[in-house]
């Protein structure tokens, strides 16, 4: 949940706005700990291994609220500043960069959460295609180079094709988790290196680097929930230690498997999945002239319309575009197009109101939700609305395109 500072706001507006935004997902972020609490509840205390598992939950839960208490002072004290401050100055410009990067905190904090609870039920859905380990490997290369998370070592990369059946988002998850964690608890000029290889039906993908490794009591237990290594007290190496036992979940959804070796030389994790022949490439970007289709896209945010038009007109199809519910409503009865996509927290009419309203008055085309919540509910809540199939942003473009050409 962005914050948003619409430069058309008066001050104490807008700092009114951002104190609610920040509220809502403070709110979202203690119910999360209350859930986490809950779940402690109940259990044996006379056994070893609960009783560790309860020390480790009671540090977790410890040092989760330390976590949410920083970024929150410190939000806090930068929407005081706001209040304060005049119009463009150093200082309200000082404390705008406060709220962008410790919501950004924030974020970051509720995505592990959601994420770590969804995997260990079992309820990550997987949107699988063929992915090749090498691309997915530049690419997350680019992204944290882009970051600058990647300045301070020496990284090698040796990227060897090697395909998989993998959702894409969830791959890319994974191989940032482990490159990132390499980066952090490697000192500054020390050596990364990252490689991805197919042998014996296996699709791999290694991370070693040199630093001081992982401690010998903690590398059995480092892929479980709640386990952590010593972190100094002002905790600026650490994290909540969900990464690994994500990446663990995520691997194994995808039927591979993921080890961590450590010695006095560093550590390597390497996550190996099942290995697929690599898929056969259409010669051309553009489609034949039989599976281009007339597309109705209705989306707000003007820079994810304008990318969407382009790339579809740029595969041959015809599309018309709207920017928000009634307008799309509008069009898509007017137009009748073969495919609509259609964004869900659309303004004026939702998308799943446009959904109902289409259905209701006889559209019979393919409809494609798009949404940036990616929760089983909001799923079924579009089929019921009357949506084919729901996406989740960012799209990715041969997902989108296997849609486009289903009959």
């Amino acid at each position: 949940m962005p914050l948003s500072t619409p430069a058309s706001l008066a001050p104490e507006e807008e700092c009114a706005r951002l104190r609610q935004q920040v509220a809502v997902l403070t709110a979202r972020q203690e119910a999360l700990l209350r859930e986490f609490c809950a779940d402690g509840e109940g259990t044996d205390g006379g056994r070893p291994d609960t009783q560790a598992a309860g020390r480790a939950k009671d540090d977790f839960l410890s040092m989760l609220g330390h976590e949410l208490r920083n970024p929150v002072g410190a939000i806090s004290a930068a929407l005081d500043v706001l209040d304060a401050a005049p119009r463009d100055s150093v200082e309200e410009r000082e404390a705008r960069d406060i709220l962008r990067r410790q919501t950004r905190n924030l974020a970051h904090l509720l995505n592990d959460l959601l994420d770590v609870g969804r995997a260990m039920a079992g309820r990550i859905p997987l949107r699988t295609q063929p992915v090749d380990l090498a691309e997915l490997l530049s690419r997350v290369q680019r992204t944290l180079t882009l970051n600058g998370e990647t300045a301070r070592h020496h990284l090698l990369v040796h990227g060897e094709t090697a395909w998989v059946q993998g959702d894409t988002v969830r791959l890319e998850q994974v191989m940032t988790q482990l490159l990132s964690n390499a980066l952090k608890y490697t000192p500054s000029g020390g050596r990364v290196e990252v490689r991805t290889s197919a042998r014996d039906g296996r699709a791999c993908f290694a991370v070693q680097d040199n630093g001081p490794g992982i401690a010998p009591a903690l590398l059995p237990r480092i892929f479980e929930l709640f386990v952590q290594g010593e972190r100094p007290i002002d905790r600026r190496s650490g994290g909540l230690g969900l990464g690994l036992p994500l990446v663990r979940k995520i691997v194994e959804l995808h039927g591979g498997t993921v080890q961590a070796q450590s010695s006095e030389a560093g550590a390597c994790f390497t996550v190996c999945l099942p290995e697929i022949p690599a898929p056969e490439r259409m010669d051309a970007h553009r489609l034949p002239r039989s599976r281009q289709r007339r597309v109705l896209v209705i989306e707000d945010n003007p820079d994810v319309l304008a990318a969407l038009r382009t790339k579809l007109e740029l595969d041959g199809h015809s599309v018309s575009t709207a920017s928000d519910g009634a307008e799309g409503l509008m069009r898509l009865l007017q137009e009748q197009p073969e495919i609509s996509l259609v964004d869900i927290g659309l303004p004026g009419l939702s998308g799943l109101e446009v959904a109902r309203h289409a259905r209701a008055a006889g559209y019979a085309g393919r409809m494609v939700a798009l949404s940036g919540y990616g929760q089983d509910r909001d799923a079924g809540a579009a089929r019921r609305a009357g949506f084919d199939a729901y996406f989740v942003k960012p799209l990715d473009p041969e997902q989108l395109q296997a849609s486009l050409s289903t009959e």
